[in-house]
């Protein structure tokens, strides 16, 4: 569950933390309220494409950290365990700089990380939706996927 997020110098934010609760999170408002720019922050945290356009006018980098909580996912904890980046106290902390020079870092639990780690931690932690993410439903592996998650089959579909 994502806890926390923290954005700085991200397009034209300059610094916001976002605290999210327990169970449904919706960031929702009208056009021209910077949703769009959250959801670009949570989506490079989560490991998409970093850009030098991202970075604030004026700024030289830009930050987005993210704290989840991983409690309940022992099969991330594994993860990261053999990726020498375990969990503390259940908590997964992601942070992703991004320099005007092009170069960009990310950070998982404090240790300097490869792209394909972030992504490998962060495919199961967060849903995205936006207009026409409907469409993901029309894959038969996603399908497959809910399904289980609806029958409460998650357990045996690990083993």
């Amino acid at each position: 569950m994502l806890k926390r997020i923290r954005i700085q110098n991200f397009a034209i934010i300059e610094e916001v933390v976002i605290e999210f609760g327990n169970g449904l999170n919706i960031i929702s408002g009208e056009t021209g309220a910077g949703i769009s720019i959250i959801m670009d922050a949570l989506a490079l945290i989560l490991g998409s494409r970093a850009s030098s356009d991202l970075i604030r006018s004026g700024s030289e980098e830009a930050t987005v950290e993210a704290l989840f909580e991983i409690s309940e996912k022992p099969e991330l904890q594994d993860f990261l365990n053999e990726l020498g980046m375990s969990s503390c106290e259940g908590d997964l902390i992601l942070r992703r700089i991004i320099h005007r020079s092009g170069k960009n870092r990310i950070f998982i639990n404090g240790n300097l990380a490869s792209m394909a780690n972030l992504q490998g931690v962060t495919q199961s932690l967060v849903d995205l939706c936006s207009q026409n993410d409907q469409q993901v439903l029309a894959r038969p592996e996603e399908q497959l996927l809910w399904l289980d998650r609806f029958g409460d089959l998650d357990t045996q579909r690990e083993k």
